[in-house]
């Protein structure tokens, strides 16, 4: 875990070129073999890294009052991004760096694959809540409204991973 904090922290204050196992051992006062004999390579431990901001966003989105579907659409926006919690926002850029790198490489892509669908399922479910309530109407899919929203903000979910604009500005494109 201490090990993998490092790692969340080194990545987030930098980017995928400039983070390294060997910049990671130095950092957690570990060596490089300690490193990949517990969690792997570079690509290994940001794949950790994508794994468990997967779950945490999981997490919180179960967490939000189902009867408030519209609400919880927006929450899944401040649960992505972290507004409600700024103690995690380290992880979540960690992670979205972690996942382009990783998707850009074509790494670990079944893996990849199989955490984006885990994100949209919370995401359909949610839409589907809605159109069964009645408060979201028209004849688009979950399935399709779901992967539309995500593709919607990905160019801004990078901007914002790449301090290219403020997380209140990431919110506001998105909602």
């Amino acid at each position: 875990q201490r090990i993998l904090a490092r790692a969340r922290k080194l990545l987030a204050d930098s980017d995928a070129d400039a983070f390294s196992v060997r910049n990671l051992a130095a950092a957690a006062n570990v060596s490089a073999t300690t490193i990949y004999n517990l969690i792997g390579d570079k690509n290994t431990l940001m794949l950790e890294i994508c794994i468990e901001m997967v779950a945490d966003i999981e997490s919180q989105v179960e967490q939000v009052d189902d009867e408030h579907t519209l609400e919880k659409l927006e929450a899944g926006v401040l649960v992505t991004t972290e507004l409600v919690d700024p103690a995690k926002q380290e992880l979540r850029r960690a992670a979205n760096i972690a996942f382009d790198n990783l998707s850009r490489q074509g790494a670990y892509k079944a893996e990849i694959e199989e955490l984006t669908e885990r994100l949209l399922a919370g995401q359909q479910r949610i839409i589907r809540l809605g159109q069964i309530s009645g408060k979201l109407k028209g004849a688009i899919s979950a399935e399709t409204l779901s992967r539309q929203i995500l593709a919607s903000q990905m160019k801004t979910l990078l901007d914002w991973t790449y301090r290219h604009i403020t997380l209140g500005e990431y919110r506001k494109r998105c909602l």
